[in-house]
């Protein structure tokens, strides 16, 4: 099934997001998502395969967040960091073990200084946080 069917299924509008007519069906489980439940987003998450998705505050521009993933299939842990600078403590300690590690790295090592003006990881910066994080 492909997502565009997926999000017909749960009556999800592309453009306008969760349509006010929701499926009866769809009202167990409920997802909690910043203190709110969302039960079309718990049932889009179990199709998809993911048991749990936590959001973690990283340091950049304008509130970004990192996202850790449990899948339930082949990868397992999946870490995304996002734009930003590394996350020594938040980030490592929520993606402890994890499979996978995406990591933005902008510079180059020896660019350290430009990356810290910029708000951005260095690939160095950016491989010691998956050393922490026994990714």
């Amino acid at each position: 099934m492909s997502m565009l069917q997926l999000m017909q299924e749960l009556s999800i509008d592309l453009y306008t997001g969760i349509e006010a007519t929701v499926p009866s069906q769809l009202l167990q489980r409920p997802f909690t998502l910043n203190g709110f439940k969302h039960s079309v987003l718990t049932r889009l998450l179990s199709r998809l395969g993911i048991n749990n998705l936590s959001s973690i505050p990283v340091q950049h521009c304008m509130d970004p967040f990192a996202v850790v993933v449990d899948t339930a299939g082949p990868f397992g842990w999946v870490v995304y960091s996002g734009d930003g600078q590394p996350s020594y403590q938040s980030l490592v300690r929520a993606g402890m073990d994890a499979n996978v590690l995406i990591h933005e790295a902008t510079f180059e090592t020896n660019l350290a200084e430009e990356a810290v003006l910029k708000q951005h990881s260095t690939v160095g910066e950016a491989m010691e946080v998956g050393r922490l994080m026994n990714a």
